[in-house]
């Protein structure tokens, strides 16, 4: 039950920080502080100490591994502290899962900017975060 709230929490800021990256190419802070306290207070219900100190554990990993991308210019900042959040929220196994299908369709979705449209540059991740989680919880139901 707990899991599940939590996987529709991150769900859902995937799904505005997603619009956000579409329309501005930003993935605000104050969007993402409000779900990641919302997401505390959902661990803390399960009043099992263990769970709520893994969630940190394997946000921490992801914000480590993705300030070392974003200072190579891999990834931004904003997908970075996104991803961190998701982790938190469905734990580091299942955020590999979700994060290896949106990798899929940000790869797809690259090739075809380069192949077809000839150009290369950034392009917003959030929304293939979006799409990756949505589809490891349809695959997982």
């Amino acid at each position: 039950m707990i899991y599940n709230c939590l996987f529709i929490t991150a769900l859902l800021s995937v799904g505005v920080c997603a619009m956000t990256d579409l329309k501005d190419q930003k993935i605000y802070n104050k969007v993402l502080i409000l779900f990641f306290i919302c997401a505390i207070i959902m661990r803390n219900f399960s009043l099992n100490h263990a769970f709520i100190f893994k969630g940190f554990f394997d946000s921490a990993i992801v914000l480590g591994i993705g300030f070392i991308l974003f200072h190579f210019h891999v990834m931004g900042a904003g997908d970075v502290k996104l991803m961190s959040l998701i982790a938190f929220c469905v734990g580091i196994l299942d955020f590999i899962y979700a994060l290896f299908i949106s990798s899929l369709f940000a790869f797809f979705y690259a090739a075809w900017l380069i192949i077809i449209q000839q150009r290369k540059g950034r392009f917003p991740f959030a929304c293939f975060m979006f799409l990756g989680l949505l589809i490891f919880g349809i695959l997982t139901i």
